[in-house]
């Protein structure tokens, strides 16, 4: 079996809750939610296709967890996107790769504004998921989030960020140790484009009753932008699907691999995709944004490096006085290419330049009476350079401490902004699953024995009395090609060995990103 293989067959939701025995034994602690998203449906009933992997229609999966019992399910989920690709036959909102058609029941007035400014920007939100207020919520890159509610996995609030003066955001919102959650952004105020920052704010608590306030999130006063940007270009954004965040700063990767924003407001009339309006610049460079956390404000030195182009930031700290921030990089977009479904289901996912995490340091105090042309990084555990070329303008080397292939790296979220040593990985349609000590560069491997498997993300659950960072449970979702045998793995994340699986008929995917949700005590 092949990758192809799980393409050649749609995924069915499972909407009644089935049991799934478990073999193994998992932890007493471990009772809670794995909530999973992904990219579901490929092919409309009426027959037509989508073109790319993440234009799939999201389908939202739930493995509830007591002890040794599980119950799994799934749903698509009722975004406007899905329920109107459905009725009519075609995508009629901005996909990915997948171009939009007109909606039938908007009039002419309707369909001339679209043309000239985005309005239909996709609601499948398949994206990524995450919590805020207590509430679970769902997303993509755009200017929508659905609410969802944790037992039906369907929409119970569209909320349009265009209310807040967001047009669009990255993949990933952090969350600091205050409960309120950040994001890079853009915003589009009265036409313009302006890169932000922006903040929903923690929840507070009512002193009388030690209770936090009402979980409702009111886009007019709990969104507030914290940091602007200049455009680096007039005419185009470089991608952005993740950012970093450390104690007291923000930090925004702007990659040579771009999005032409007057080709992409003509998409309608032109007939491009989202992913015809981007351009990746061989000869570019990189440069790294930094902000201050406390002010707002941009530090004034400019960090550069070599050519590279990114999806997914793992982790950004600071020590002493540098800045780390670790990095998932590829030589070209060409795995955004390569997950067209022509492609996929004819010869698979072979892509040239896999992913490599890359960890760069930034000089961010104490360097200005450095000499020029000298490396300013004086850390024994990394062989990242700084080369100070004038007063505010640093050339950074980058260390790749692991020939580990990934795409995605998950690890003790608890630990986001701050110094890390263990971090889990895996490489998009693989069979091996990594764990990474970043201090003693030890390389742990666990891989399934069936050639026909396909493992996903890698999450780690931590053990709620943990005292070291690895003291938890990985678990990971194992697809098999070609047959609707799927299962759940849980690993012991200090020695990475199997401890549980879980299998269970039903057609699930290897998945974009999932939470884990533990069950509240009474």
């Amino acid at each position: 079996m092949s990758v192809k293989d799980l393409f050649l067959t749609e995924i069915k939701e499972t909407p009644i809750q089935q049991d799934v025995a478990v073999s193994g034994t998992l932890p007493n602690w471990m009772s809670g939610t794995y909530y999973k998203v992904g990219n579901g449906k490929f092919t409309l009933p009426s027959g037509f296709q989508m073109n790319h992997l993440i234009d799939g229609y999201c389908i939202i999966f739930q493995y509830k967890i007591d002890s040794n019992k599980i119950r799994f399910r799934s749903k698509f989920l009722n975004s406007d996107a899905y329920k109107d690709a459905i009725e009519f036959g075609k995508p009629t909102h901005a996909e990915f790769g997948t171009r939009q058609y007109a909606h039938p029941n908007k009039n002419m007035i309707s369909r001339a504004i679209s043309s000239v400014f985005p309005t239909d920007l996709s609601d499948n939100n398949a994206g990524n998921i995450f919590t805020y207020r207590d509430q679970i919520y769902c997303n993509n890159e755009g200017f929508f989030l659905h609410q969802i509610d944790p037992e039906t996995l369907q929409s119970v609030a569209k909320l349009d960020l265009r209310k807040a003066e967001i047009f669009a955001t990255s993949g990933h919102y952090l969350q600091d140790s205050t409960g309120a959650i950040y994001n890079s952004a853009i915003s589009a105020k009265l036409g313009m484009l302006k890169p932000l920052i922006i903040q929903f704010t923690a929840p507070t608590t009512n002193k009388s009753n030690n209770s936090a306030d009402d979980n409702t999130f009111d886009l007019k006063n709990h969104v507030k932008s914290v940091a602007t940007m200049p455009l680096s270009s007039m005419t185009s954004l470089s991608h952005s699907h993740s950012f970093g965040m450390s104690k007291n700063y923000f930090v925004v990767v702007h990659q040579p691999f771009t999005v032409n924003f007057f080709s992409f407001a003509a998409g309608q009339i032109t007939g491009k995709t989202i992913m015809d309006c981007m351009h990746w610049d061989p000869e570019g460079k990189v440069k790294f944004v930094v902000i201050d956390r406390s002010t707002g404000n941009i530090v004034k030195t400019k960090y550069h490096t070599e050519n590279f182009c990114f999806i997914h930031i793992v982790n950004t700290y600071e020590e002493n006085d540098y800045l780390i921030i670790d990095i998932i990089t590829y030589n070209s977009p060409e795995n955004i290419t390569c997950l067209m479904l022509c492609k996929l289901r004819n010869s698979g996912f072979n892509p040239n330049n896999p992913g490599l995490l890359k960890r760069f340091v930034l000089p961010i105090k104490n360097f200005k009476e450095a000499q020029t042309k000298k490396n300013l990084v004086k850390m024994s555990y990394t062989t990242a350079t700084a080369i100070k070329v004038d007063t505010d303008h640093i050339v950074l080397s980058s260390e790749t401490p692991f020939e580990v292939p990934m795409d995605i790296a998950r690890f003790n979220e608890k630990l986001i902004g701050h110094k890390y040593r263990f971090l889990y990985s895996v490489a998009l349609f693989q069979k091996e699953l990594y764990k990474l000590d970043t201090e003693t560069k030890e390389v742990k491997m666990w891989k399934s024995t069936n050639d026909a498997h396909f493992v996903g993300e890698p999450l780690f659950v931590p053990n709620p009395e943990a005292k070291n960072e690895d003291d938890g449970v990985i678990i990971s979702v194992v697809a098999e090609a070609g047959k609707n045998n799927s299962m759940l793995i849980f690993l012991n994340a200090v020695s990475f060995s199997e401890i549980a699986r879980a299998e269970f008929n039903g057609d699930v995917t290897v998945g974009n990103h999932g939470l884990f949700v533990f069950k509240k005590q009474n």
